[in-house]
């Protein structure tokens, strides 16, 4: 009668431990990439969301034949005098043309605060952002444009955007380094 070898499958103790420290160390490596990953996403999600106010907006002036304007606001109920953008910003109609937020002028649309401490800034301390009921945008500072500057907290240079608003009241959103997003 031949013998037969008793053969168990698996693994030992030292290959385990061998494939859990490389588990470890590619995730010591990664994990600052995924960080400024989630950063760059946040970033692209967050100048998304304020390009969908300013088309909306440009679409509003034109559909209601009249002023609308978009402003930085802490409170969705009137404007900030401030350039930060980031503590949210409501879109309502000038019917009188007067630049400011009146009684009896309806409130459009609000934004609230982004959910983390990023900032976004605008040029020139600008605190609003004016279409015509041609679309165009108009009060601009001198060079013509606007740009809203978002950085986010903690600061991350590659996850900087830049949105650049123009006469025409189009934009481009850049990432840091292009030219226009210093």
């Amino acid at each position: 009668m031949p013998i037969q070898s008793r053969h168990q499958s698996g693994f030992t103790l030292i290959e385990l431990i061998t494939v859990i420290s490389l588990i470890a160390i590619a995730a010591v490596w990664a994990a600052p990439s995924m960080a400024s990953l989630i950063r760059s996403n946040r970033a692209s999600g967050e100048i998304n969301q304020v390009g969908a106010s300013i088309r909306y907006s440009k679409s509003e002036a034109i559909k209601r034949g009249l002023n609308v304007i978009i402003c930085p606001s802490s409170d969705s109920a009137s404007c900030s005098s401030s350039n930060n953008w980031g503590n949210g910003w409501i879109i309502y109609v000038d019917s009188n043309s007067n630049g400011s937020l009146d009684s009896g002028e309806p409130i459009l649309k609000t934004e609230q605060k982004f959910q983390t401490n990023d900032q976004l800034l605008a040029s020139g301390n600008a605190s609003n952002l004016k279409f015509n009921r041609d679309g165009f945008a108009f009060d601009l500072p001198s060079s013509a444009s606007l740009t809203l500057t978002l950085t986010t907290t903690p600061q991350d240079a590659s996850a900087q955007r830049c949105l650049v608003i123009g006469l025409s009241g189009s934009f481009n959103i850049l990432k840091q380094g292009a030219s226009g997003c210093a």
